[in-house]
C-alpha cells in the first residue's frame, strides 16, 4: 500500500489516473471481483471489476466513493477482456463534485455530500491492485500500468489525451477543468443557491409566503455523527429556522401546506402522515396512519395539495383542498391516496394496485413525483420511464404522450403561469441530470437546466430520496432540489427578450447558424417562446414569421454594419432551403 498520511485532505482535489487489463495471466482462474485500487479505511476511492456475475451485462467496472455505497450504473460501462482500458476518477472537495472517465468516456458526474469528503480526509492508505484491508482475498489477476495521481482536476481535453495516447501522466499538461455550472437555457436565471443538508420535500407556505423545507435525516433521534430530521422555514437571506425544537420527524418526504398554513409530511419509514401537535404534550401528531391496513409496508412519499381551481368534473373523487400521496411501493404496494387536511385518518383510494411486485396490478413501478394543475394530476414513474395523467373519477391511468423519451422522471411541479409541466429526468446519453419543460397541450419537450449532478444513480441507492422542485405563488420563482450536493437552487423566471430578435445563441449575430436552428425545427411544435428554438414570435411553432424576424435582423449587431447584411426575403428562403437539404444529407 501506499502509506502518505491522508490521501486528500478536505480542501484539495485528487484525480487517479491509470491503465488496467484483466486477464488470467497464471490460467488458474480469476476472483469473481477484481480491484485495481482502493483506499483504506473503509473505501472512500475505489476501482473494481466484476468478472463473476451471473447476468452478462452486470460484468462491468464498479466506482465508489465513502460509505455510501454509491456504484456506478450496473449497466455498464463494458471493459475489454485482455485489452488495456484507461480509467479516471476525479474528486474535486473544493467543487464538491465526483466523475468516472471510463476509456475516455465521463460516465458518471456525482456531487460529494460533507460526510463523504470528512472520510476521504480519513483515508491513510492507498492500495493498487487489491482491496482495503478487509478484502485482501480480491487480488487483481492481470496488468496495471501508468497509475498517477494529481493533484488537480485536469481538463476533460487532457483526459481526452491521456487515453488517446497524446499525453502520459508525465507530459499532460496542468490545464483543469472549468468549475461546475448549471447550464441554463432561456426564460429562467439561477437567483441562488441555499446551502441545506439533506433536502426532502417543500412547499410554499400561503400564509407566510416562505419556503418550507423538511430535511430528511440519518435517524429520527439526534445522536453523535447524525443529522437529526426537521422542518426548516427558509428566511430572506437563505437562512434556515428549525420549526420543532423537541422532538424530531422520523426521515420526512414530501411535504405539504393547506391554505390556512398547517404543515404536513410523509413518514415513508413509518409509513405514515404527520402534523404538529401540542408543543408541550405531543409536538408530532400522526395524521393519517394504516394505509393498508395492520402490518403491511406502505411508503408514503411525494405529495400535493389540490388547488383551489381544480375541476375535475362530474364524480371527481378529488376535489380542491384535498391532498394527494402516491405510495413508492418500495417492497410493496404502488398506490395512490386522497386525504383530507381538515379531518384525521380521512382517506379514500384513487388508484389501486392488487399485487406488491412492481408494473403488476398496476402499470406503476415506483412513483415518485406528483403535481396537480386545475385540469390534470400527474404521476411520475421513475422506473418506468413515464409520466401518467390521473383520471380523477376512477383513478384510472394514461401515459402522457411527449416528443422524446423521458428517462427516470423524478420530481415534478406545474408552472402556474404558462401551465407547463416540469419535471426532472436522467439526461438521457449523458452524464448527470436534466430539468424540462412539457408542454402538456403538445407535448413537446424543451430544456430548461442541464448539467445537474446524477439524482437517478442518487436514487437508486436512496430510492425514498426524492430531488423536487416547487414553484412560488406568483410563478417567478421556482425552487429546485439537488439532494445529493446539499444545495436549493432558486430561479428566477426572466423577463428580459431576447437580446437581438432571430439570435439562438445569444451571440448578437444573426447568421447561417441561427438559420440551422430554423431549418432543424421548421414546422415543429416547440416550447413557446423558445427562441433557442427558433420560436421568435412566441406562438410555440417554427415557420416563416420566424424566417421573417430573423431575415430583417440579419447580421453582426456587434458592430454598426449589421444592416447591410440583411438579406432579402428571397435569399432567406434559399438559406433555408438549403440548411434543410444539408441537415438531411448529414442524417442521411
Amino acid at each position: 500500500p501506499v502509506d502518505e498520511g491522508t490521501l486528500a485532505p478536505a480542501t484539495q482535489i485528487i484525480t487517479l489516473s491509470g491503465w488496467y487489463k484483466p486477464q488470467d495471466v497464471a490460467g488458474d482462474g480469476s476472483d469473481s471481483w477484481l480491484y485495481v485500487w482502493e483506499a483504506s479505511p473503509g473505501f472512500t476511492v475505489s476501482m473494481s471489476i466484476n468478472t463473476g456475475d451471473s447476468i452478462p451485462s452486470q460484468r462491468n467496472p464498479r466506482w465508489a466513493y465513502g460509505a455510501r455505497n454509491n456504484f456506478n450504473d450496473l449497466a455498464g460501462p463494458e471493459y475489454n477482456q485482455n485489452d488495456w482500458n484507461h480509467v479516471v476518477t476525479v474528486f474535486n472537495s473544493v467543487t464538491k463534485r465526483a466523475k468516472f472517465y471510463h476509456n475516455g468516456v465521463l460516465r458518471d458526474y456525482r456531487a460529494i455530500p460533507d460526510d463523504i469528503l470528512m472520510t476521504l480526509s480519513a483515508s491513510t492508505e492507498f492500495y493498487i491492485g487489491t482491496g482495503r484491508a478487509s478484502l485482501q482475498d480480491r487480488n487483481f489477476d492481470g496488468y496495471i500500468d501508468e497509475v498517477a495521481l494529481f493533484d488537480h482536476e485536469p481538463s476533460a481535453e487532457v483526459i481526452a489525451g491521456l487515453y488517446d495516447g497524446t499525453y502520459t501522466p508525465a507530459t499532460a499538461p496542468s490545464d483543469e477543468a472549468a468549475p461546475p455550472s448549471l447550464n441554463i437555457r432561456s426564460g429562467w436565471t439561477l437567483d441562488d443557491t441555499i446551502a441545506f443538508v439533506r433536502p426532502a420535500g417543500m412547499a410554499i407556505n400561503p400564509v407566510d409566503g416562505k419556503l418550507y423545507v423538511a430535511r430528511r435525516g440519518n435517524t429520527g433521534v439526534s445522536s453523535a455523527g447524525t443529522v437529526e430530521s426537521n422542518i426548516f422555514a427558509i428566511e430572506s437571506d437563505g437562512s434556515a429556522t428549525a420549526v420543532l425544537d423537541s422532538e424530531a420527524p422520523d426521515r420526512p418526504h414530501g411535504l405539504v401546506i393547506n391554505s390556512t398554513g398547517e404543515i404536513f409530511w410523509s413518514e415513508d419509514y413509518d409509513g405514515r402522515i404527520a402534523t404538529f401537535g401540542d408543543p408541550e404534550l405531543d409536538p408530532i401528531r400522526p395524521w393519517v396512519t394504516e394505509f393498508h391496513g395492520s402490518g403491511v409496508d406502505a411508503d408514503p412519499g411525494a405529495m400535493a395539495i389540490v388547488p383551489a381551481g381544480f375541476d375535475g368534473g362530474l364524480g371527481s373523487l378529488v376535489n380542491p383542498g384535498d391532498a394527494i400521496v402516491v405510495d413508492a411501493g418500495v417492497g410493496g404496494f404502488e398506490k395512490i391516496f386522497v386525504w383530507s387536511t381538515t379531518f384525521s385518518e380521512m382517506k379514500w383510494i384513487l388508484h389501486d394496485d392488487l399485487d406488491e411486485a412492481d408494473g403488476v396490478g398496476s402499470p406503476l413501478m415506483e412513483p415518485h413525483g406528483l403535481a396537480i394543475s386545475d385540469s390534470a394530476i400527474y404521476v411520475s414513474d421513475r422506473l418506468g420511464d413515464a409520466i401518467y395523467t390521473l383520471d380523477p373519477t376512477d383513478g384510472t391511468l394514461t401515459e402522457l404522450t411527449t416528443s422524446r423519451l423521458l428517462a427516470s422522471p423524478m420530481g415534478m411541479a406545474v408552472d402556474p403561469i404558462s401551465n407547463d409541466l416540469f419535471v426532472i429526468i436522467d439526461d438521457d446519453g449523458m452524464p448527470g441530470s436534466e430539468l424540462v419543460r412539457i408542454n402538456t397541450a403538445t407535448g413537446q419537450v424543451s430544456t430548461v437546466i442541464d448539467m445537474l449532478t446524477d439524482m437517478d444513480k442518487f436514487c437508486e441507492t436512496w430510492p425514498v430520496s426524492m430531488p423536487q422542485m416547487v414553484f412560488s405563488t406568483d410563478g417567478e420563482y421556482l425552487y429546485v432540489i439537488e439532494p445529493e450536493a446539499d444545495v436549493i437552487h432558486r430561479l428566477a423566471r426572466s423577463t428580459a427578450p431576447p437580446t437581438v430578435p432571430g439570435d439562438t445563441n445569444n451571440d448578437g449575430i444573426v447568421d447561417d447558424v441561427d438559420a440551422k436552428v430554423l431549418a432543424a425545427n421548421w414546422g415543429k411544435l416547440v416550447a413557446q417562446g423558445d427562441v433557442t428554438a427558433g420560436d421568435f414570435n412566441n406562438d410555440g411553432v417554427v415557420n416563416a414569421l420566424d424566417a421573417s424576424i430573423l431575415a430583417a435582423q440579419w447580421g453582426n449587431h456587434n458592430t454598426t454594419e449589421s444592416a447591410s447584411a440583411v438579406p432579402e426575403p428571397s435569399a432567406m428562403v434559399v438559406l433555408l432551403g438549403m440548411a434543410i437539404v444539408s441537415l438531411a444529407r448529414r442524417r442521411g
